[in-house]
């Protein structure tokens, strides 16, 4: 049975995919740490808003600066240091990244879809670079997407501009209704609402279930593994939710 041919997924990348949520919570402290400073903060729920609206804001492609500014901020860097503050936080993000995880689940949801005969891509904020260095020495984790992988750098303008899942539907020629976002953003369920297709948000990142559902994302689940036994009914459950 292939009932989900003609159907496209488009899957972020961080904190839905890829378990690196913790280090990003992290880049911070660590960076603070090497620099010589003995810091008692987090991450916490309030700068984590904050970055949320950073990236909902305007899909800049300064975003990632722009939110390393206003982490240094918050932790009381001296404005003086913050250019050295953000450097280190590169030097942590590309020494760590490629050592973060695949949630658990995540290839038997890819090879069901794909069995099932549906298509899988990625649409993230990161530049094709960083999609990279997150699967230095592990590429082959990626071949499963063949090349319907879109970075920041192949779309004209990042998410919540809808962009990158239209450039997906056109090239899969697949109708936009038939295409479903699956993020754990508010700015992947903005994205998906603006290109008029399905949206699922993940609670494995930072958007928190409340977020999801002022977004409407018409699905809700905690993993992406929990993806895995609805998709032989996924269309039926789907639209079922959407209805009610």
């Amino acid at each position: 049975m292939r009932n989900l041919q003609n159907f496209g997924f488009v899957f972020d990348l961080d904190g839905t995919i890829l378990d690196d949520i913790d280090l990003a919570r992290n880049i911070p402290i660590i960076a603070m740490q090497e620099m010589g400073y003995q810091n008692k903060k987090s991450v916490n729920k309030e700068l984590e808003e904050e970055i949320l609206n950073v990236l909902g804001e305007d899909g800049s492609k300064l975003v990632i600066l722009r939110i390393f500014l206003k982490t240094a901020k918050s932790f009381g860097i001296p404005w003086y240091k913050r250019l050295l503050f953000i450097k280190k936080c590169q030097k942590v993000y590309k020494r760590e990244i490629s050592s973060c995880p695949l949630f658990p689940g995540s290839m038997e949801v890819f090879e069901k879809i794909i069995e099932l005969g549906g298509i899988i891509g990625i649409l993230t904020t990161s530049s094709m670079e960083e999609i990279s260095e997150r699967f230095l020495g592990r590429e082959h984790l990626l071949t499963i997407f063949k090349d319907n992988i879109l970075g920041r750098d192949k779309v004209t303008k990042m998410k919540p501009n809808p962009a990158g899942i239209i450039l997906l539907a056109k090239k899969w020629n697949i109708p936009i209704e038939n295409m479903v976002m699956i993020g754990d953003m508010n700015i992947d369920i903005q994205a998906g609402k603006q290109a008029g297709c399905k949206t699922i948000g993940v609670l494995s990142g930072f958007a928190t279930k409340e977020i999801m559902e002022r977004e409407k994302a018409d699905l809700i689940i905690s993993k992406i593994s929990d993806l895995l036994p609805i998709l032989p009914n996924f269309t039926q459950i789907l639209f079922s939710q959407i209805e009610s």
